[in-house]
């Protein structure tokens, strides 16, 4: 199995000024290979500027893998707010083939109102059929265009979205049926309670099983820890801080897409690059090959 190391957030900046030739050169020495980026001021806002960081990546030998920031709300209950997640996605695409993006990554979205400010956060009407319907019927209409325009489509899931389980994630894409529509394996944001905190090996297997091809090339990694903080609270940390079974992660994602990214994230600028070394070295002792 080979893989593109990669990183999301850590010391990526969020505007295209920030990719300078120092720090694109830190990453290639890092083991980088791949990104995923997301612009504060929006995909479209940026499109001009992303031949430019595509080029200035790929001379340190890196590409971008996920273009993130879309936030394509298609659950929410307002026909407006669904036409545009429609509308968001239709305008990134063009920043997205500029920047030489694998795929634009997104989450699901969120029935609340505040969905700006908070795009996974958690509203009971997220687990509803017509919250479903919709986001099935959001995806269709989006999916031409993308594979159109040669990318793919990946969806976070998290256990607060439509997306909330194998078995969610699976109804949900089977219903689309584009290649080009996927998830992003990123097994901790399913992890939803603490019985599947320490059961997460079994857990990862589930996931695959169950999901399967719907996955597309790309997964996250970080780690999870349970406090007992009354009663118990599960948090994402740094990786190596928690009990995520590494062994366990890399048998599972060997059923991936061969060339998938790996992307390390839950990491803060200080201690990004002590993250991506953690995770490489897991890697390669698991006899994953990075690309």
């Amino acid at each position: 199995m080979a893989m593109y190391l990669g990183l999301a957030n850590g010391d990526i900046p969020n505007e295209p000024a920030g990719f300078t030739a120092p720090l694109i050169a830190r990453w290639a020495e890092m083991g980088i290979r791949s990104l995923s980026v997301h612009f504060v001021a929006g995909p479209a806002a940026v499109r001009g500027d992303a031949p430019d960081v595509r080029a200035r990546l790929a001379d340190g030998g890196i590409h971008v893998a996920q273009m993130a920031g879309v936030n394509a709300n298609f659950v929410h209950a307002s026909p407006e707010v669904r036409a545009e997640a429609h509308r968001r996605v239709l305008a990134a695409i063009p920043t997205a083939v500029a920047l030489g993006a694998t795929m634009i990554s997104s989450g699901a979205g969120t029935s609340r109102d505040d969905w700006q400010q908070n795009f996974y956060a958690p509203h009971a009407d997220n687990y509803s059929e017509r919250a479903k319907a919709d986001l099935i019927e959001g995806l269709r209409g989006i999916a031409p265009h993308i594979e159109e325009a040669g990318i793919s489509y990946t969806i976070e899931c998290h256990q607060l979205s439509a997306m909330r389980s194998p078995e969610a994630i699976r109804e949900i894409l089977d219903a689309v049926d584009s290649p080009v529509i996927t998830a992003n394996f990123d097994p901790v944001n399913l992890l939803d309670s603490a019985v599947a905190v320490f059961d997460n090996a079994a857990r990862m297997a589930h996931m695959i099983d169950v999901v399967g091809p719907r996955y597309g090339a790309s997964c996250h990694l970080k780690d999870v820890a349970v406090t007992d903080e009354f009663v118990c609270r599960i948090l994402e940390v740094q990786p190596g801080e928690g009990v995520l079974d590494y062994d366990a992660f890399f048998e599972q994602v060997r059923r991936l897409p061969d060339g998938s990214a790996l992307i390390v994230e839950h990491l803060t600028p200080e201690r990004s690059a002590e993250g991506v070394r953690y995770v490489r070295e897991r890697a390669l002792a698991a006899g994953i090959e990075l690309l």
